[in-house]
């Protein structure tokens, strides 16, 4: 396989996909008290509701059914406690099969408002519900959010969608599986509104048709949904999906004026009911 991390010569918009394992098992993190009432989204990383734990439960059910006969290689999770905690409510049984559970700030939520931020690796260090997760990953800047890497502009949002992408490229076969937040990954990744405890199947791709940021060396890097995901692989999930392409590279999301290309490339403000603001 040649190296895609090199700028192409000619007509970039007709450079082929190159897909790469392993696949990507998409994960939206389980309700959180935020998702109830706008008091939570005053409260800093706050953790799962009753419903969401069950939603872990169904969703743990699911996945040891269709996951039955392959290979998980590992999970990675959005250092934030709810989607730790739907990985390790949903996930435990690959962790006991030895399949490790690393944080990666590249999988956090994009806002600044306190639900939508992390706490200190010394304090989720310290919290002995998360010892089976391993920080040795995590960004030293975490959780800050104020560095390019991890500021809430289109460009910015783009960027780390393709650098979590290529770090998850050569890890070798068989499924990773990602547990991260609507927001980020509907605007960064996929153009898809996935449900709380749902999830979507994807492959990893590259070509510099996607999402190009030519002068970076992970620009080109994206993701390919499987067949049947319309729905989500839980049917619970809205069918609707957006061009994330679509907004000026240099644009900062504000809640007040997000407007998005659908599909077919004409612009329309988003619907109310999938805004990028205080759902995630």
């Amino acid at each position: 396989m040649s190296d895609p991390s090199g700028e192409p010569s000619g007509d970039w918009v007709n450079q082929p996909l190159t897909i790469f394992p392993p696949a990507l098992i998409l994960i939206r993190t389980a309700e959180a008290l935020h998702n109830l009432d706008e008091e939570h989204k005053n409260t800093r990383d706050p953790g799962l509701t009753p419903e969401g734990i069950a939603q872990c439960q169904r969703l743990r059910e699911h996945l040891q059914t269709i996951l039955s006969g392959h290979i998980v290689n590992r999970i990675v999770v959005s250092p934030m406690r709810r989607c730790m905690e739907t990985a390790l409510h949903a996930l435990d049984w690959l962790h006991d099969e030895g399949v490790p559970i690393e944080a990666n700030a590249l999988w956090q939520e994009m806002y600044k408002k306190p639900c939508y931020t992390g706490r200190p690796v010394e304090e989720l260090q310290a919290d002995k519900t998360f010892d089976r997760i391993d920080f040795s990953y995590l960004d030293p800047v975490w959780p800050d959010k104020s560095t390019r890497t991890y500021f809430h502009s289109r460009r910015c949002i783009l960027e780390r969608g393709q650098r979590a992408i290529h770090d998850l490229t050569g890890r070798g076969d068989g499924i990773v599986i990602a547990v991260s937040h609507n927001g980020f990954m509907r605007t960064g990744l996929t153009g898809r509104w996935t449900a709380n405890g749902d999830y979507r199947v994807y492959s990893l791709v590259h070509s510099f048709r996607l999402n190009r940021l030519s002068w970076l060396p992970f620009s080109g890097y994206g993701v390919i949904e499987h067949d049947g995901m319309e729905a989500g692989a839980m049917g619970r999930s809205s069918t609707m999906q957006i061009n994330i392409n679509a907004l000026a590279a240099d644009a900062t999301f504000l809640p007040s004026d997000e407007t998005f290309a659908p599909v077919d490339g004409s612009f329309a403000p988003v619907d109310e009911s999938f805004t990028l603001v205080d759902e995630n």
